[in-house]
């Protein structure tokens, strides 16, 4: 038995009574490496709406004679669509036309920077073609645009290990283990050999081994016991890696979700065997958040805010973007009480944003690990593991039950709706800063009609010379939403920053992260 999206199946079935009906039931499995192909509602014609799903319906059943016909006709009528763009990409890789692909897939990423499918499918033929340098760029954008995909992160780890960046390809593969919960068996590939470069021969071997055993048919299976058998004669594993084996996935079909992995959801890798100082970690990144505020420390920035409405695939229906000077402030007005300050150029309301939805606050996300917001929040260690090859602690929060909510509400013609959060912060663990950190509601609030949220806001050092300070500030914050039955994904991206004092008298408009409510 076979499905789009999910891996065949088979079972023999003995029928001794054929006189009655026999139920069986056969599960099939989520294939981790399959394409999605599924048409977005991008702007577009009717005509070439109709002519682009058609395509879809063909490619999906295996009809490629059918499928370039409508494609010829769907990119007569939109040209610079990046969806028309990927399909013809994919039919391409069919037709075993490797430049024809390159060059449409590479159209389609540059009209459609973020596009993770495209990212990833001209990664994929980066690989192929050996433009390792190429496909380590391209892979690297493909899992930022999608970091809960496994298959990126397991491009990537191959790249990184024909490239012999070793740490890196076992950081990708360990990831793309974990996103997939250890069903996508071309990762083990790429791990054991990255283990084994780095010395750990008999967890490399293992790791082949689990791989042999997952998918025995698969047509690399001879080399990897080759591979196996070197190494296990005494071959050093480093000259062994002079020409890496790369088990590439078929370019198959899925249909993905358009949110993030739920953060209990994910179990990520961790090392075995380290303890974690927890009241450390959670004293010294106190101390960063409480001497930001006491600093009072206030910054510019440049803001790019990306706005898309999605379909149910995750396709944008619309998207808008905007850009604003902006500035923001931490103070203490009260003991116990923290205000995020907020001020942008330009219009910043329900009336001139898209769908009248402003989003605000998300330098306060961290706070939450301030020592008078903490106590707020169960909070755990998880372990020690790595985000971009870099060691974290990662630790686990959820809004407590007998505690007031001041973190993040809802603000709907004036009435405040606070949140329950739960989520999880990468910590570094040389210098304990926040990395990332990723939200999403501990339940629906039905007051509203909001379903589903979920924030990931990433973090880095920012270096102000002239007052020699170093701060940690939010880069890239993105949020999705399931609000009043729409689709909603924005993006605020954040650079150029400025510090300067802060007079405890400036009187800039304080919001709060709100929602207004839209038409």
């Amino acid at each position: 038995m076979s499905a789009v999206g999910y891996e065949p199946s088979s079972r023999t079935i003995q029928v001794t009574d054929t006189l009655h009906a026999t139920k069986q039931e056969i599960i099939l499995r989520a294939d981790p490496a399959a394409i999605d192909l599924e048409a977005g509602e991008e702007p577009m014609s009717a005509k070439a709406r109709k002519a682009t799903k058609r395509a879809t319906a063909d490619l999906k059943s295996g009809k490629f004679k059918d499928a370039r016909k409508q494609l010829v006709t769907a990119a007569a009528l939109a040209p610079n669509s990046e969806t028309v763009m990927f399909l013809r990409g994919y039919l391409a890789l069919q037709d075993q036309d490797m430049e024809g692909a390159k060059r449409l897939l590479t159209n389609a990423v540059a009209a459609a920077p973020r596009d993770a499918q495209a990212l990833e499918l001209l990664g994929r033929l980066q690989l192929q073609s050996n433009e390792y340098g190429l496909a380590v760029k391209t892979l690297e954008r493909a899992t930022a645009a999608s970091p809960s995909r496994a298959l990126p992160h397991s491009l990537l780890g191959s790249a990184y290990l024909c490239d012999h960046e070793y740490g890196k390809a076992e950081s990708e593969a360990s990831t793309a283990l974990q996103l997939s919960h250890g069903e996508l068996a071309s990762s083990y590939v790429v791990l054991g050999q990255a283990l084994a470069a780095t010395g750990r021969k008999a967890q490399g071997v293992e790791a082949l081994n689990i791989f042999l055993k997952r998918d025995p048919n698969a047509t690399i299976s001879l080399q990897v016991r080759d591979l196996i058998a070197k190494l296990e004669s005494g071959h050093e594993p480093v000259a062994l890696m002079a020409e890496p084996l790369v088990a590439a996935e078929d370019t198959k079909l899925i249909s993905q979700p358009w949110q993030p992995v739920g953060i209990d959801e994910v179990h990520p890798a961790i090392a075995a065997g380290v303890a974690c100082p927890l009241e450390h970690i959670l004293s010294v990144t106190g101390t960063h958040m409480d001497e930001f505020v006491e600093d009072l420390a206030k910054f510019s920035a440049v803001e790019d805010l990306l706005h898309e409405r999605l379909d149910k695939a995750g396709y944008p229906l619309t998207r808008e973007s905007r850009k604003f000077d902006y500035v923001a402030a931490v103070s203490r007005p009260s003991v116990g009480a923290l205000t995020v300050q907020e001020f942008r150029s330009g219009r910043y309301n329900s009336d001139e944003l898209p769908d009248r939805i402003v989003t605000n606050g998300f330098p306060a996300l961290a706070l939450i690990f301030h020592p008078d917001l903490r106590d707020g929040f169960e909070m755990k260690c998880e372990g020690l593991g790595q985000l971009n090859s870099q060691a974290t602690w990662l630790i686990h929060f959820q809004q407590r039950e007998d505690r007031p909510k001041r973190i993040q509400d809802y603000v709907i013609d004036g009435v405040n709706y606070p949140v329950d959060l739960k989520g999880r912060a990468w910590i570094s663990a040389d210098q304990l800063q926040i990395i990332r950190i990723e939200t999403e509601l501990v339940k629906p609030v039905a007051a509203i009609h909001l379903e589903y949220e979920h924030q990931i806001t990433e973090y880095g050092p920012v270096n102000f010379v002239s007052q020699k300070t170093q701060l940690w500030l939010p880069k890239q914050a993105e949020v999705y939403m399931d609000f009043r039955k729409r689709l909603y994904y924005r993006k605020h991206s954040f650079d150029h920053f400025k510090l300067f004092s802060v007079d405890a008298q400036d009187a800039y408009k304080a919001e709060k992260h709100s929602v207004r409510k839209p038409n």
